[in-house]
């Protein structure tokens, strides 16, 4: 199974997609969100994602959260230049909108995808009206049954949008250890015929690459230029030298995870004969001397090309050498009648 984002293919056995979240770390600065995009793309990151939205239609007057998005809104035209340029510097570049009008200016500055937030899993009238825009849909399951992810992804396709991606998520600010259960991201694979990926609230470098172990295609991890200022998600967040150290530790543990079959590389090939024991002369052997527990054993030799392996040894016993052997060389085929 794969989707296109941006200019890049995501799935199964493809290298994990790296999403730095910016939400509103930019705190409504304009200068300051473009620094964060310079930065993530540094970082590694394959793409941004902000959160855009109209705070008077998603949280009551005076509420926490009413108050923080209020002041951190960026306009319109800021949010176009703010794609603009992540498009110049080759950054893949979306947005959470938590209403209608956000999600039609958004997906008019033509996103690589939409993102539906875990606080926006049970509202589908928005992922309907989301889904039909046709981009990939992200989907987090943060606080999420079953039951309420089956709904949301059943809505997402009645629109006719398959191109969905599930991303495990604990809801937690931040998540412990404890609670991130990442096998999750194994559950999710079970029960949902789509792609799945995983967004992390550890302050952890190491949990998003044991999550792409497990087989998470897409790392979302919130991005910061200051993890020591207060307020906004910055005390969750990565710099930019630590989430580098997280996308370069996330491409290397894909790395080694390889295919699954057992084969052996060029390198194991050349040590076969190099390593393992073979059959060998404990002492000059005469041309047609008889072989036995005493004059031959099981040993390393510097190369085993051609040797015979130990399981061999037992059908040699009591039979004739065809030519003289010198002591510590290797017992061959040729050498001894085996028929």
């Amino acid at each position: 199974m794969k989707i296109k984002i941006g200019k890049k293919i995501i799935g199964d056995n493809l290298p994990p997609y790296i999403v730095a979240e910016i939400g509103i770390n930019h705190e409504g600065n304009f200068n300051k969100c473009k620094k964060l995009l310079t930065s993530a793309k540094k970082a590694g990151a394959d793409a941004v994602k902000l959160q855009t939205l109209n705070p008077e239609e998603n949280y009551i007057p005076n509420s926490k959260s009413y108050k923080l998005f209020k002041i951190s809104q960026l306009s319109n035209l800021e949010i176009k230049k703010v794609f603009a340029f992540a498009k110049k510097i080759n950054l893949d570049i979306f947005s959470t909108s938590g209403d209608k009008e956000t999600v039609d200016y958004i997906d008019k500055l033509k996103p690589c995808a939409h993102k539906i937030s875990s606080s926006l899993l049970t509202h589908l009238p928005l992922i309907k009206y989301t889904a039909k825009k046709g981009k990939p849909l992200i989907i987090s399951t943060g606080m999420g049954s079953k039951n309420e992810i089956l709904k949301a992804v059943k809505t997402a396709i009645e629109t006719g949008n398959k191109k969905i991606l599930l991303l495990h998520c604990v809801s937690v600010y931040p998540a412990n250890y404890k609670n991130l259960n990442l096998k999750t991201i194994l559950w999710l694979k079970k029960n949902f015929k789509h792609l799945i990926g995983y967004s992390d609230h550890s302050t952890s470098i190491e949990i998003p690459s044991f999550a792409s172990i497990l087989g998470a295609c897409l790392i979302e991890k919130h991005f910061t230029l200051d993890t020591n200022k207060k307020g906004f998600d910055n005390k969750i967040s990565l710099n930019q030298k630590k989430f580098k150290q997280m996308s370069e530790l996330i491409r290397s543990s894909f790395l080694t995870l390889g295919k699954e079959e057992k084969k052996l590389t060029l390198s194991e090939q050349k040590n076969k004969i190099k390593y393992r024991r073979y059959i060998v002369a404990n002492e000059n052997i005469k041309k047609g001397s008889v072989l036995r527990k005493s004059n031959i054993s099981i040993k390393r030799v510097l190369n085993g090309i051609n040797g015979l392996e130990p399981g061999m040894i037992g059908k040699l016993y009591g039979r004739k050498s065809l030519k003289n052997i010198k002591k510590n060389t290797l017992i061959k085929g040729k050498f001894i009648n085996l028929r």
